[in-house]
């Protein structure tokens, strides 16, 4: 029986790996090819021509965007109208998202993303079992029929019906972003290096920066699902995620905002440490939080507003799990339940200006649909943010009193080659210095 198997899994993956070595044969292996069908959950940019006609192959990714945007046939915004359009990742006044995408194009020749997929060639993708990459490469010659599809969802279906049962070893490699833990629960595979507990000093004179500001700030880190969810990991992964030393240097700014007046820094790690053993804080098939980890955090934040607030979640029922990550990534459909939850609370907004920086936590499919019944605001991409100037910076946060920073913690503190934290970042945008140097 145990060979049997193993001659199936070795069948599936030389059928798996037809497609490239057809494309190899063809001498294909630096041609870049058309894009293929977006699956890139934050391909959410509308972009019309000047007769306010969509264009036929969006929505866009926010490279794509830039790349098409041109203001001269087509535009980020729909002409003529109101309101702006590029609904869930930038909602600020229509001058400002003018000033913010002028200001990118003319400097986007500094930002292209050196490591997208479409710019990869064979022999890169070959080394790293890259299915993301693998996928969007073998479109040119397998688009005109359903045979990619229906061939990666046999295979990715036989795997996972070993891998939701793995106790001790994974069987699935074949992907550039997640891992598989046990039981077949997903984990992100894009970490950073833990910081140093040395680090610690820079994040401190970061948050004096931002406590200078006349704004109230109020900084929600999420911490990474894998440092929650540790009884689901197997022991060679707790090795890569495992990171003491972040939830003490969390700690450690956490209490020092308490001596801020306009400062606040969310802790949520003995939070979701006292509750993690009742419901589960993250998604099996996510790695972002459950609706249960998404109201505790909510309960959290609007306390952190408003101290005199009283603020609370109750469960209503029973929902469909957001397990989206994995069927948009593994081609796994996994129909999971969750806890559902309804946050209340007294607070009152309504004077305010409230500006949100975010990332993927509170998009509206993850937690922002839920925000948005508790107050009104406006929000503004990670993406954006790290691409602008000081001076657009304070152009935009001008005429707003709250201003909410979420971040996964990986990018809020860690150190990567590539860029700064965004604490970092963030203090620097508000002191006027170029983060960028």
């Amino acid at each position: 029986m145990k060979h049997s198997i193993t001659q199936i899994k070795i069948i599936f993956l030389v059928i798996l790996l037809i497609p490239l070595f057809l494309t190899t044969v063809e001498n294909l292996s630096n041609r870049e090819v058309q894009d293929s069908k977006k699956r890139d959950p934050l391909a959410t940019y509308d972009i019309w021509d000047e007769y306010g006609k969509l264009h036929p192959e969006g929505p866009f990714t926010i490279d794509e965007f830039y790349s098409i945007v041109d203001d001269e046939i087509w535009f980020g915004y729909k002409k003529e109208s109101s309101p702006i359009t590029i609904s869930d990742a930038l909602r600020i006044e229509e001058e400002l998202i003018t000033i913010v995408l002028n200001y990118i194009e003319s400097n986007k020749s500094e930002n292209i993303n050196k490591n997208d997929t479409l710019n990869n060639n064979f022999t890169e993708l070959i080394p790293n079992l890259d299915r993301k990459g693998f996928i969007e490469k073998t479109d040119s010659l397998i688009n005109q029929s359903n045979f990619k599809e229906i061939l990666l969802k046999n295979v990715s279906n036989f795997f996972w019906a070993f891998e939701k049962e793995a106790e001790n070893f994974p069987l699935t490699v074949l992907n550039s972003e997640i891992f598989y833990g046990k039981e077949g629960w997903i984990f992100s595979k894009s970490l950073s290096f833990c910081p140093s507990l040395d680090s610690e000093n820079f994040h401190r004179e970061s948050l004096i920066k931002l406590n200078s500001s006349d704004k109230r700030i109020i900084i929600l880190p999420i911490p990474l699902k894998g440092q929650v969810i540790e009884e689901k990991l197997l022991p060679f992964q707790m090795f890569f995620i495992k990171c003491d030393e972040v939830k003490i240097i969390n700690k450690n700014l956490k209490k020092q905002s308490d001596n801020f007046e306009s400062t606040t820094y969310i802790d949520l790690y003995p939070i979701y440490s006292s509750n993690k053993n009742s419901t589960p804080l993250y998604a099996q098939g996510n790695t972002h939080w459950s609706d249960y980890g998404l109201s505790t955090a909510l309960v959290e934040l609007l306390s952190s507003m408003d101290e005199n607030s009283i603020n609370k979640y109750e469960k209503v029922g029973v929902k469909l799990a957001n397990n989206e990550v994995l069927e948009r990534l593994s081609f796994i459909s996994l129909d999971t339940y969750e806890d559902d939850y309804s946050v209340t609370s007294t607070a009152d907004f309504s004077k305010e200006r409230i500006l949100l920086i975010r990332d993927s936590f509170f998009e509206n499919r993850n937690g922002g649909s839920d925000l948005k019944v508790l107050f009104d605001y406006d929000e503004i991409h990670w993406s954006y943010i790290q691409k602008i100037s000081p001076e657009i910076f304070k152009l935009i946060i001008d005429s707003y009193s709250i201003i909410i920073v979420e971040s996964s913690i990986e990018n809020l503190l860690y150190y990567n080659l590539n860029e700064k934290p965004r604490l970092e970042i963030l203090s620097d945008l508000f002191s006027g210095e170029d983060f960028s140097k």
